[in-house]
Parts: C-alpha cells; structure tokens; sequence
C-alpha cells in the first residue's frame, strides 16, 4: 500500500456562523485524529520510495481584525490555486507547496502597517502568496511529524504595499484508507513564533496555525481526486504596539499524480 505524502498545511471554508463552526471543526478533528492513531501505531511503516504531485483550486474568504477589540473585516471575493511536489523515501519525505490567488475587500480591509504608524485602507484587492517547504518523518504507517519552513506575502494592488510573514513551524499529518477507493487525511501545524515586515523591513513578530482536513478517491493507482477544507490564522504583533489577526481559509478540488520509483 503506498503512504500517502500530505504536503498542504494551509484553504478555504464558509464564513457564515464562523466561530462555531470552527470549533466543531477542530473537536470533529483532533477526536478523528487520536482514533486514527490509536488504530495505525502498531503498523510497520513502509519502505518505498515515490513521487507525488497535486493542483488545487480554492474558494473562500478572508476575515481580518486589525485591533485586538476591533470590528471584524470580511473579503468579498477570494480564490486560490495552488501546486505541490513532494518525495519520499521509506519514511522520510520532503515537500514543496506553492499557492496564491487574490481578495478582493469592497469595504474596509486590513490596515497597512509601517514603522511609523497605520493607513486606512479601502475597496482594494490584495494579492496573496504562501510557500512552505516541509521535511517529515512517519512515526507509524499513516501518522508522520514534520517541520515547515514557510513564507507568505500580501501585495495591495492599490499602492503595491507588501506585508510579509515567515517562521519555521511543527506539525503532525496522518491519513486512513476508509474502502478500496477513498482515504482520509488530515494535518495541523503551528509556527510559535514567526516575523513580519513590510517592503522588505522587520516591523514586528507574529505566530500561526493551519489546519486542512480531506479525502483521496483513486481513480488508479496513479490517480486521485482530492477534496477538502483548511483554514489558517496568523496573528502579528507590531514593533509601534499595532496588533493584526488574520483567518484565511475555505474548500477545495483537486488532482493527484503519485508514483513508486522502486
């Protein structure tokens, strides 16, 4: 049976009732993780080796608080799309995972934020781009740990302000065949502590989560259908005393490649 080499950490899911939905999310989550690795951590891991490749296409939205009390802002429009590669090699498995996509805020959006202060902004489009590059180790047949060395950048269309974040995150993935044909899987990382600047320059420090939940249908060995949601939140902490929170998430379709090279 060929592993699964789960890359993607951070999607897209419906904004309405937010805060509950979220949390049912992550209880349903980390109760289906723990009974998946209760039931795998007697497997003997594999020892193949394999290529995987994988393109997204995502749909969501983008919720944004630019003080801690502050009134919560919402994207209008927001889509994604997005690349992976990864290999393994018994179990050890290294990945790189591109993604970007633009959000379109008809109102009010994040603040621009610099060394001396905040700009309001407004009816704007920011473009946004995510790249992580993951080394993991699978401790069980379907449950691996990694680590995530990720880059994210937000370029305001209007005045081509960037905001940039980066930090070097853990986490953990698994998956579980559920018949023949369909898998699930599963991964949740964080990144404690991480820095941001703007146009190249460090205005403070902030931390992150991801968490991405879906399924495998195999229409061959080779070939996959995958579905799933995700979300990410990232909250930043300026240098001026400033404070962002930022969810970004959402659904998405997809089509796997994978491969032995043994």
């Amino acid at each position: 049976m060929r592993k699964v080499i789960q890359t993607s950490k951070q999607i897209f899911y419906p904004y309405q009732h937010y805060e509950v939905f979220m949390k049912m999310y992550k209880l349903f989550y980390l109760t289906a993780f723990c009974i998946l690795f209760l039931l795998s951590v007697d497997s003997r891991a594999e020892t193949s080796s394999g290529l995987s490749f994988s393109v997204k296409a995502m749909g969501g939205g983008w919720k944004a608080k630019n003080s801690r009390e502050g009134e919560t802002l919402q994207s209008d429009e927001g889509r994604q799309v997005g690349f992976s590669i990864a290999y393994l090699s018994g179990n050890f498995y290294t990945g790189l995972n591109l993604q970007g996509g633009e959000y379109k805020f008809e109102k009010e959006g994040p603040y621009q934020v610099t060394e001396t202060g905040t700009d309001t902004v407004s009816n704007d489009t920011i473009n946004r781009s995510e790249v992580d590059l993951v080394f993991g180790y699978y401790l069980t047949q379907r449950i691996s740990v990694f680590f995530d060395i990720k880059g994210t950048t937000s370029t305001w269309q209007s005045n081509n302000y960037q905001q940039e974040y980066g930090g070097l995150g853990i986490g953990i993935a698994g998956y579980w065949p559920v018949s023949s044909d369909w898998k699930i899987y599963g991964s949740f990382g964080v990144i404690p502590s991480g820095e941001v600047k703007t146009n190249g320059k460090k205005i403070g420090k902030g931390k992150s989560s991801g968490l991405d939940i879906g399924a495998l249908y195999s229409l061959s060995d080779s070939h996959r259908l995958m579905f799933g949601i995700k979300s990410s939140s990232y909250e930043y902490e300026f240098d001026n005393g400033g404070f962002q929170k930022h969810e970004i998430g959402g659904v998405y379709v997809g089509y796997n490649y994978a491969f032995n090279l043994n």
